[in-house]
């Protein structure tokens, strides 16, 4: 879940910083994609660890 953030969220945040009204970028939606992607991965990745950790305790 870090690495998804390090690797997708946290460029974007670091760009967004940087944004006024004035100086959006005209491929903003591709910064958007970017962004929920990098939610999805790490959503994705919590739910696989929370089955993995589920069937492990019920296996003992």
């Amino acid at each position: 879940m870090l690495a998804a953030f390090v690797l997708l969220n946290a460029p974007v945040n670091a760009a967004l910083a940087s944004w006024t009204p004035a100086t959006l970028p005209a491929d903003r939606p591709s910064y958007r994609l970017c962004w929920e992607i990098g939610h999805t991965v790490a959503a994705l990745l919590g739910w696989i660890s929370r089955i993995v950790l589920f069937r492990a305790k019920t296996r003992l």
